[in-house]
């Protein structure tokens, strides 16, 4: 249930956009939790990660993509509240995933 089934014409160049931003936000994403990973500034890494979570988290969830919405808005909660690593992986690997299953923009 990534995408919603139909989009109102309103609506269109906002998915459009979403899309496009989604693509980039998880391109940001990857390169956060490699830094993560390799032990590169982790700290700083899930401090970005949790802010590209909640930028997907109300735009994902206002264009009917509830699983991107929840899936982003948990990343983020968890980083607000000091998770660790090891605590936020097992949540955005995921919401990577569902990022990635998107059709790519037109």
């Amino acid at each position: 249930m990534n995408a919603p089934s139909t989009i109102d014409p309103p609506l269109a160049a906002a998915e459009r956009l979403f899309r496009r931003l989604a693509a980039e936000r998880l391109d940001a994403l990857e390169d956060a939790r490699l830094r993560y990973a390799e032990g590169r500034a982790p700290q700083e890494a899930l401090v970005e990660i949790g802010g590209i979570a909640h930028k997907l988290a109300g735009t994902a969830a206002t264009l009917g993509h509830a699983e991107i919405g929840a899936l982003g808005a948990e990343v983020e909660r968890l980083v607000a509240i000091g998770a660790t690593g090891p605590e936020i992986i097992p949540v955005l690997d995921p919401l990577m995933e569902a990022l990635e299953a998107l059709p790519r923009p037109d």
